[in-house]
């Protein structure tokens, strides 16, 4: 079987050793915005890995952790930790991520619409300053309406009401 992830490239070029992986979702209608690694080697129950992060147009994201084989160890959707079966297969593991991330899009849609975002700190809003000018506005249609209500009045000869 050929390899689909290129453990040493990972350190060096993540968009080349990831191209594969990158064209397995985009032929799934997924559209990769980037390809991001640190190139470390860390180690986890006795297992060497290096984790590449695959960010999407929707907002998901996926880590994997490759093991030294070209294997996928653990893959992390959205940063949580989430089981593959076909952990030896990398096409059939992209498959069941490809699957993961369709049937939790919604849920993850509705997190990210839930979440209250500030804005920046030294950010101003014009809201206080249009507020005075439309207060401006209004006090002068006020006026206008006065004004008529008087002309209409001299002219009719009718009492004002």
């Amino acid at each position: 079987m050929e390899l689909l992830i290129d453990f040493e490239g990972l350190a060096t070029n993540p968009e080349k050793a990831l191209r594969r992986v990158v064209q397995i979702f985009a032929r799934a209608d997924l559209t990769v915005l980037g390809v991001e690694s640190d190139g470390k080697t860390r180690r986890a129950a006795a297992v060497k890995y290096r984790q590449a992060r695959i960010n999407f147009a929707d907002g998901q994201s996926v880590a994997l952790r490759i093991k030294e084989s070209g294997d996928i160890a653990q893959v992390l959707i959205n940063d949580k930790l989430v089981p593959v079966a076909s952990q030896g297969d990398p096409l059939r593991a992209a498959d069941e991520i490809v699957n993961r991330l369709d049937t939790g899009r919604a849920a993850f849609q509705r997190r990210q619409a839930a979440l209250k975002m500030d804005p920046p700190e030294g950010v101003k809003t014009a809201a206080p300053k249009l507020e005075a000018e439309l207060t401006q506005q209004i006090a002068a249609v006020d006026e206008a309406i006065s004004v008529a209500k008087q002309t209409l009045q001299q002219l009719t000869g009718a009492p004002s009401t």
